[in-house]
C-alpha cells in the first residue's frame, strides 16, 4: 500500500486535501484516518477536503471509516467536504442516501474556498445536513 498523500493548502493555511488511494476499503481506512487525524491543522475555521478523483471501490469499511471522520470533524468544528467524487460512486451514496449526510462537491479547489469562505456556493454559511 501507498503512503495516503496529504498537503495543507488555501490562503490560510488551515485546510487539509486528502488525495484518498484508488481503493478506500480495510486496507487504506486505517492509514487514511490516522492521516486525517494527525495533519489536520487545531484551528478554528479549519477544513478537511477528501479527493475522491483517483477512487474505483469503496465498500462497507471504506464507509464506516467516513462517517467515522465525519463524526470527528464535527466534533471538532471542522468543515468536510469530498471532492470530486466519480459517478459511479456518487450514485452508490445516493442508494445509500450517503448523498444527504455529506457535502460533495465537483472539484477540490471549489471545496476548499468553500471552506475558506464558509459558505455554500450561494454565499450563505452551510449547516450540517441529517
Amino acid at each position: 500500500m501507498r503512503a495516503i498523500e496529504a498537503e495543507i493548502t488555501g490562503e490560510l493555511g488551515h485546510v487539509l486535501v486528502v488525495r484518498l488511494p484508488r481503493d478506500v476499503a480495510d486496507e487504506t481506512s486505517a492509514a487514511i484516518r490516522r492521516e486525517a487525524e494527525s495533519r489536520l491543522p487545531r484551528i478554528q475555521g479549519a477544513g478537511l477536503v477528501l479527493d475522491f478523483g483517483e477512487v474505483a471501490l469503496l465498500n462497507s469499511i471504506g464507509i464506516t471509516t467516513l462517517l467515522q471522520m465525519q463524526d470527528r470533524c464535527r466534533q471538532q468544528g471542522v468543515r468536510l467536504l469530498l471532492a470530486r467524487v466519480p459517478d459511479r460512486i456518487g450514485k452508490f451514496f445516493e442508494t445509500l442516501r450517503l448523498h444527504k449526510r455529506f457535502e460533495i462537491i465537483a472539484s477540490v479547489d471549489a471545496a476548499v474556498a468553500m471552506i475558506e469562505r464558509g459558505s455554500q456556493p450561494g454565499g450563505s454559511v452551510a449547516a450540517p445536513r441529517e
